[in-house]
């Protein structure tokens, strides 16, 4: 978008974007459209192609993951060949080039959940020095601040107070630092519910498939107006 005032600016697309009545609108299913699949009338669950899951658990564990010979801090959606070895990759199913890539975000079965379970993938990464668990506790923040913290990162909501409540029982049920070590593991980067909570959005203005108007605006180095 071209104004005389801002030119060819993004930051300014993005906010304005953002600020809008468009924008704001709910992405919760209605009895009207929930069966609609395909019209984007509301926001439609969908699962992240593996090399974007794999750099988002990254991100939000606060540590690379490494991939080959590629340099510390490498991106998966950057890998050039599709044989960089990667176990967390093959795991998240990801296309080998030898097949049709339309199936390459589809369910990777029961491997693909013991993985996001118990596997490396998170575990190895969760509370290692430079983690973002691991700051978070160094800095002496609470198990509640802690929790708030990762759905941000994460969900990019706060929790619902029935998550803050469960929360609540399981940080303090075990040690300190055992019990916040279940917080990114429970998430799972939203890939899997908790038992009984579904990680439905905190506030219903949301456009579909997009981050809350607050994170675009913040990503762009802007605040909403």
């Amino acid at each position: 978008m071209i104004s005389p005032e801002k030119g060819h600016k993004l930051r300014h697309t993005l906010k304005l974007i953002a600020g809008s009545a468009r924008y704001a609108r709910s992405a919760n299913a209605t009895p009207v459209n929930k069966s609609d699949d395909r019209f984007y009338s509301h926001a439609i669950r969908q699962r992240l192609e593996p090399e974007v899951l794999a750099d988002a658990i990254s991100d939000v564990l606060g540590v690379s993951e490494r991939y080959g010979d590629e340099p510390s801090g490498t991106r998966a959606v950057t890998l050039v060949n599709p044989k960089t070895p990667s176990l967390s990759l093959d795991i998240l199913g990801r296309c080998g080039r030898d097949e049709s890539c339309e199936s390459s975000a589809a369910p990777g079965g029961l491997p693909q959940k013991l993985h996001l379970f118990n596997g490396p993938l998170i575990n190895a990464r969760i509370g290692v020095p430079g983690s973002r668990l691991s700051r978070l506790v160094a800095a002496g923040t609470s198990p509640a601040e802690i929790v708030n913290q990762f759905y941000l990162v994460a969900l990019s909501r706060h929790p619902t107070a029935r998550e803050t409540q469960h929360w609540k029982k399981k940080t303090g049920r075990h040690h300190h630092r055992r019990g916040e070590t279940g917080i990114p593991r429970g998430l799972r980067m939203g890939s899997v519910d908790l038992p009984g909570i579904r990680h439905e959005p905190l506030v219903s203005h949301q456009a579909p498939n997009s981050a809350s108007a607050e994170t675009v605006a913040a990503r762009s180095g802007d605040r909403r107006p």
